[in-house]
């Protein structure tokens, strides 16, 4: 019989305060426009948590564009749900 392994579950990811992201597509933001924060959060409310590295898939017009998340602030590793961060 095999010993069973048990470890504790990760710690929570802080909120996210800020993320930068890297398109694939040269034409992404130009494509989007002025409605690219729009884009981006309707695209983050399918996520829980983003890690740098990560590849998001953004739809908009039809089309859709990959995003590597370059950056995130304050750790490497963020939550996006709930993160308290107002609009505007």
């Amino acid at each position: 019989m095999l010993p069973l392994r048990t470890s504790a579950p990760p710690p929570p990811c802080p909120a996210g305060e800020r993320a930068v992201f890297q398109p694939r597509s040269a034409t992404f933001q130009q494509e989007v426009g002025e409605d690219i924060r729009d884009v981006l959060e309707a695209a983050l409310l399918q996520h829980s948590c983003l890690s740098r590295g990560d590849w998001l898939s953004v739809g908009h017009g039809g089309q859709s564009y990959d995003l590597k998340v370059c950056g995130l602030h304050p750790e490497a590793a963020v939550s996006v749900i709930d993160t308290g961060r107002a609009g505007g």
